[in-house]
């Protein structure tokens, strides 16, 4: 038994939209799953998923691949763990942290001082 559904217009109630509401759990079970979404512009072509409390992701692996670029923000903590190793690759690698300023050589006593004390001046 296969079901599907289509749905297709461009004007007042027939945009193309499907949308599915429920009070209780909505929940989808298959073999493979996929999410596709194929936008014209920088406009369109997006997936979002939102979540007023949290998002789980739990998997043998997570593959995650960003063609121009990635964000990981947080408004409070973000915490990085690995059991056994971590690996991170960068063509460029900058740390930035607000106990710590980037200044020019030379200008070691600009720096932070906690900082300072361990930067060896040449």
């Amino acid at each position: 038994m296969a079901i599907f559904i289509s749905s297709a217009g461009e004007t007042g109630l027939n945009l193309g939209n499907i949308e599915i509401h429920t009070k209780g759990t909505f929940k989808v079970n298959a073999k493979d799953i996929q999410l596709i979404a194929t936008g014209t512009d920088n406009r369109t072509g997006r997936v979002t998923i939102e979540s007023n409390e949290e998002i789980k992701l739990n998997s043998k692996q997570i593959n995650i691949n960003a063609k121009e670029a990635m964000s990981l923000v947080s408004d409070g903590e973000l915490n990085t763990t690995a059991q056994n190793i971590m690996k991170m690759t960068a063509g460029s690698f900058q740390k930035i942290s607000s106990a710590s300023t980037f200044k020019p050589p030379g200008l070691v006593g600009s720096l932070n001082p906690r900082l300072a004390k361990s930067v060896k001046r040449k």
